[in-house]
């Protein structure tokens, strides 16, 4: 059974008051030993009484001042009597105590105390200071290689996300110039084919116009012969050396031309119909693009002001044509 803090506080108290009646026991027995040791060894008791010195006889006083002074020279010693023996009792150890049956915890009368903790040993602190600086250093460490771990990791991201960023840039640029290449390319060749097509009709217009003008010249020589057949004789006398009609048609495109410059997107032989009213001296009074000439309308303004450019036309012997409003066939060939 383990003993608690309460018996052995008990168990203490009760040693310590057998102890107490057991020096007590020995303290009454030594005095009650003196007590009878000094009428044993004395003889009677003496009893006195105080006296007045006057009321002494001279006898008295001198069997009183002898004893005083055979009591003033030295005794002799006697030797000390043997110590009388202690009785048996006293002499004897007591036997020891016989354990007392061990009492019935009481809990009203003593409260259970709590056991004290053993004693701590008092730890160096020379060694408790430099092993909390070595923690404190360690884990100063620590924080700073994971600090400098995440921010590897921060940068090694960013750098992955700005190459995905300048790799996607890259793709974007690529896939923009194959495109604008392409669309270049089919540009070029949406020109190349308008601008094929265009020269293609420029030259069939041309051939067109220059087979058109053929015609006219040779419809022309054909009504002179024609006229100069159907009037011979003085008639025919007085119009050798004179322009016809034709041939003077031909001349007075060739004034017009002389005052225009021919824009490059008309072709060279491209026909444009002009009415013009001369005066008598040959001064031009009026000149006016037909609504069949293909030209632009600004085109067909600096043909009008070529005509008037040329003003005066010449009539070079023909003024018996009596040539006052014509139209004229323009071929531009320059």
């Amino acid at each position: 059974m383990r003993e608690t803090r309460a018996d052995n506080v008990q168990s203490l108290g009760l040693a310590v008051l057998l102890h107490l009646l057991l020096f007590a026991l020995v303290f009454i027995g030594l005095r009650w030993t003196r007590e009878n040791a000094e009428p044993a060894g004395g003889g009677p008791a003496v009893e006195a009484e105080m006296v007045d010195a006057g009321d002494l006889s001279s006898k008295m006083k001198n069997a009183l001042a002898e004893r005083i002074a055979s009591a003033d020279a030295p005794e002799p010693v006697a030797e000390p009597a043997p110590a009388e023996p202690l009785p048996q009792a006293l002499e004897e150890t007591p036997p020891p105590p016989q354990p007392l049956p061990e009492p019935e915890p009481q809990e009203a009368l003593t409260k259970p105390q709590p056991t004290p903790p053993a004693p701590v040993a008092k730890p160096d602190t020379r060694d408790q200071d430099e092993a909390r600086r070595d923690a404190i250093n360690r884990e100063t460490r620590e924080r700073e290689q994971e600090a400098l771990r995440r921010e590897r990791q921060i940068e090694l991201q960013k750098e992955q996300q700005l190459k995905a960023a300048e790799e996607k840039k890259r793709l974007a640029a690529q896939q923009q110039a194959e495109a604008d290449a392409k669309a270049k390319a089919a540009a070029k060749a949406q020109v190349d084919a308008k601008t094929k097509a265009e020269a293609d009709a420029k030259a069939k217009r041309a051939a067109s116009l220059a087979a058109q003008r053929a015609q006219q010249l040779a419809d022309a020589k054909a009504r002179a012969g024609a006229a100069a057949a159907s009037n011979p004789g003085p008639a025919s006398g007085a119009g050798q050396g004179k322009d016809t009609r034709g041939e003077w048609l031909d001349l007075v495109s060739a004034e017009i031309e002389k005052k225009w410059r021919r824009p490059d997107e008309i072709p060279r032989g491209q026909r444009c119909r002009i009415r013009i009213k001369l005066l008598p001296g040959g001064e031009v009074l009026s000149a006016e693009v037909q609504s069949d000439c293909p030209y632009s309308e600004q085109n067909q303004r600096t043909v009008e002001a070529a005509v008037k450019k040329a003003s005066p036309l010449p009539l070079k012997g023909n003024e018996d044509l009596r040539i006052r409003d014509f139209v004229v066939n323009f071929y531009p060939s320059r």
